[in-house]
């Protein structure tokens, strides 16, 4: 008897042993897979919710751990890895040209950890980009967006997106609720269209054009208008607003008698999909077409994300140590979610729902100045038909209104909405340049004694992904600089810097997410370390649950986005 339960545990010990030596294999095998697609294997494993105090909030460290380099794949050529910014503004290796198209038939996507992922947890999906013969890409540069949703809960999240640059991506998602969810994502570019975009189309000149109205009492006359980045032109009319526009100058044709100083305006000359079809060249037209465009990867089998252990089915943002509303943050994880169609900012605290008590509170006794384009002037609709401003005359909102203004007597709240010069508009509409400013001359006229108790709201985006690249930027530091020259009179004056977002049009505004992204991006250093609040409403107008992206939001996601501002915009 002893003999046989002897060899009983004998055998036992040996199965043992024989089974520890395979789950010892099988971590090895997962670990080096893990480093393969570029993360350690710890790293979605880390809990939102942190033992030891730390100075850094929680989800902002945890951006900042996923994307140190040691966390690259290291087993094809990474020729730079940025760690500053995934979908980079910044070319990796000016001189490649992509050969290899991704395909999203043969493109293959997996969540990679957690496994069972819980509410708080960090989901990685990792993509595989291949081509039409399902081989693998070996450089990066596609354009990527990615959702995940849960359409019967109205909740979604956007994703951070890490390019490895060798034909791998990362996309992150912070588990914000519990329930079934799947994942969407889409090429909007491959990298041989961004190639493209990046070295030769966003510096092209003569992209933005205009019919320049010259007029005086009895006599109107027209000639074409174009922005110049740099360069003298002869024989030309050339307007210099160099305060907001640097190096950037307006050229117009002479007109046929009238003089240059009587331009009074301009009208668009031709469309936006004109203007760039124009500029196209025929060997990369093709990657313009929609087979080759916004297109979504196939759906893969929905994961669950389950509660958490004490049973919460929501993330609870206070959970996670916001830092205060200010300017200079740094980026986090995840900016926020969407949950029953409310957005959830994950960004900072405190949190000001939109409401007219809120606003009256928040803005009571300011000036604001609600600068940029008709996207701005749905914040200025919002805030006025919220404090009870509105009237029959405010169809304007939906017409070609380029100056608004409102007061709130009770809460001493003025509201002044300004259309910036130089916009893109249809033919018909006149851009009257007595009625327009530039955000950079709205800033100057601050600079006076007594100052003001005022905000700036600056946006510019929405009329400019034809301008020459460099024209942007001038037009951005120019803004820049007039801010640091009205804080040396006024310190206590706010700018808001209100980010683009995607809008899906590609057919009448091609090509226009990725530059509309690259201006977010340059929005961002420009105006890093100059004490503006920086207001990134990407993230949420992306993953908007109830209707399609486009440039004019639902009145539920401006309210959201102006919430944002009150956050910021608040005496603290």
């Amino acid at each position: 008897m002893a003999t046989c339960i002897r060899f009983r545990s004998q055998k036992a010990c040996s199965f043992l042993l024989f089974c520890l030596v395979c789950v010892g294999l099988m971590l090895t095998i997962q670990q080096l897979w893990l480093q393969r697609v570029g993360v350690r294997g710890d790293i979605c494993s880390c809990t939102p919710y942190p033992h030891q105090p730390s100075n850094v909030p929680p989800l902002i460290a945890i951006w900042q751990e996923i994307q140190q380099p040691n966390h690259a794949p290291s087993d094809r050529r990474i020729s730079h890895y940025d760690v500053n910014n995934s979908q980079t503004l910044v070319a990796v290796d000016p001189k490649s040209v992509a050969v290899d198209i991704t395909s999203v038939n043969r493109t293959k996507y997996k969540l990679i950890s957690p496994m069972t992922p819980r509410v708080g947890d960090t989901l990685h999906f990792h993509i595989e980009a291949r081509n039409e013969a399902g081989h693998q890409i070996m450089d990066g540069g596609d354009f990527w967006f990615g959702v995940m949703e849960s359409p019967k809960l109205k909740a979604a999240t956007a994703a951070r997106v890490i390019d490895h640059h060798n034909g791998t991506y990362s996309m992150y998602f912070l588990a914000s609720w519990a329930g079934d969810v799947r994942v969407r994502i889409t090429l909007v570019h491959p990298s041989a269209a961004i190639d493209y975009l990046r070295h030769s189309f966003r510096h092209a000149e003569k992209k933005v054009l205009w019919n320049g109205i010259f007029s005086s009492r009895t006599v109107k006359e027209k000639s074409l208008c174009w922005i110049n980045h740099h360069g003298n032109m002869s024989n030309t009319c050339v307007y210099l607003p160099q305060r907001a526009l640097h190096h950037t100058q307006l050229i117009c044709n002479l007109p046929a008698s009238l003089p240059c100083n009587t331009l009074s305006g301009v009208v668009g000359a031709t469309s936006y999909a004109y203007q760039f079809q124009r500029v196209l060249t025929p060997n990369v037209a093709h990657l313009f077409t929609r087979a080759f465009v916004n297109v979504p990867l196939p759906f893969e089998k929905p994961s669950t994300i389950q509660e958490t252990i004490d049973g919460r089915a929501i993330l609870d943002p206070q959970l996670y140590s916001l830092p205060i509303c200010q300017a200079d943050l740094s980026r986090a994880l995840s900016d926020g979610f969407w949950y029953n169609n409310h957005w959830q900012s994950l960004v900072c605290q405190p949190r000001i729902k939109f409401s007219k008590m809120n606003i009256q509170e928040c803005l009571r006794g300011q000036n604001i100045y609600l600068t940029g384009d008709s996207t701005t002037r749905q914040w200025f609709a919002e805030i006025a038909k919220s404090l009870n401003l509105s009237s029959a005359a405010d169809r304007q909102f939906k017409a070609k209104s380029f100056h608004l203004f409102r007061k709130d007597m009770k809460s001493n709240i003025s509201l002044e909405f300004i259309f910036h010069p130089l916009s893109l508009h249809p033919s018909a509409v006149f851009v009257n340049f007595s009625i327009v400013r530039f955000e950079a001359d709205v800033l100057h006229s601050l600079a006076k004694v007594p100052c003001q108790n005022a905000i700036v709201v600056i946006s510019p985006w929405a009329h400019f992904p034809n301008y020459p690249w460099g024209s942007y930027v001038d037009w951005l530091e120019g803004i820049r600089d007039a801010y640091s020259y009205v804080k040396r009179t006024c310190p206590n004056i706010k700018l808001v810097v209100k980010t683009p977002h995607p809008v899906n049009m590609q057919w009448e505004m091609k090509a226009r997410d990725w530059m509309f992204y690259q201006m977010k991006e340059a929005m961002w250093k420009v105006f890093q370390g100059s004490g503006a609040f920086f207001l990134d409403v990407w993230d949420m107008n992306l993953s908007y649950p109830s209707a399609p992206i486009n440039m004019h939001m639902p009145n539920n996601v401006i309210q959201e986005e102006v919430s944002l501002f009150l956050s910021h915009a608040c005496r603290r």
